[in-house]
């Protein structure tokens, strides 16, 4: 299976489901730091690549 690359501005979400949210920057770890909206509150947190999947448009 081919590893995905993510960049800055990719659209992304758990491959177990959830919200949208956008790539915000690439941790020197490898780990996708991203960020959506939950209503007005701003969400952060940090993923390893192989539990994202990029927004198939």
């Amino acid at each position: 299976m081919e590893e995905t690359v993510f960049a800055v501005g990719d659209v992304v979400e758990l491959i177990s489901g959830g919200p949208w949210m956008t790539v915000v920057y690439i941790a020197q770890s490898g780990e996708i730091g991203v960020a959506w909206f939950a209503g007005t509150t701003v969400g952060r947190e940090l993923f390893p690549p192989a539990a994202l999947r990029k927004r198939q448009d």
